[in-house]
Formats: C-alpha cells, structure tokens, sequence
C-alpha cells in the first residue's frame, strides 16, 4: 500500500506548464486573434482535463475539488479513484464537445464572442455540475 502524502508540487507544476503553453500562443508567428482565442480557449479545456485525470490518477482529490487532505486521507483508495473520474469525465466531455463547436465555429465564421460565451457558461456549468459528486 503507497502512503498518501500532502503534496502540492504536481499542481504548481502543471499551473506552470499552463501558464508557459498559454503565454506560449502570444509568439506564435502571424497567428490570427482569432486563431489564438480558439487555442488559448481550447488549450484551457484540455488543461483543466487533463489536470483532473493527473488527480484521477494520482489521488489528490484535495487538489481542487474542495475535499480537504484529512478526508481524502480517511477515504479509501478505490473512493479517491470513482470521485476523481467523475470530475474527469465530466470535464473531458465537455473538451471534446469544445473541441467540436471550434471547429464548427471557425469554418463557419461565428463571431468569438460566441466562442467566449459558449466557453464561459459551458466551464461554469461543468464545475456546477460536479458539486453533486459526492465522496463515499
């Protein structure tokens, strides 16, 4: 059985990586604002995904999802492993629904006020939507 420690360091790593990827978009070379709201909208969806299937796979459900270290220390491994998933696929369908609308939305020349919009009640409503997931 692996101890389950208190560590933040995965998390400030993975807020920096984001933090370098999205500043990142800025230089890229005669890139369209346009273009460059679409990856930087995508490029959040994908990181918050992906940083809810790193606290899937490593436990650390104390990360952001409101549940105290105490607690999740309390609750087995296999609980952690169900409440993290739930976030992650909660938050992975509505990347790849995103992804979808950018596509759509770009051939079709929707405004990016659209795009913004579209992104801002569709992340609130997901994290929304978790706060029912409870830790058993």
């Amino acid at each position: 059985m692996v101890e389950y420690k208190k560590s933040y360091s995965g998390l400030v790593l993975i807020i920096a990586l984001y933090a370098v990827l999205m500043l990142g978009v800025v230089f890229i070379p005669n890139i369209s604002a346009r273009f460059a709201n679409i990856l930087i909208l995508n490029g959040t969806n994908l990181w918050i995904a992906f940083l809810s299937w790193v606290i899937y796979k490593t436990e650390r459900i104390y990360w952001f999802t409101g549940i105290d270290y105490n607690k999740a220390l309390n609750v087995p491994s296999q609980s952690r492993k169900e409440y993290a998933l739930k976030h992650f696929q909660r938050f992975g369908l509505f990347t790849a629904a995103f992804i979808v609308y950018s596509i759509i939305s770009c051939v079709s020349g929707m405004s990016v006020w659209w795009d913004i919009n579209i992104e801002i009640v569709g992340i609130i409503g997901v994290a929304f939507s978790t706060i029912g997931i409870k830790l058993e």
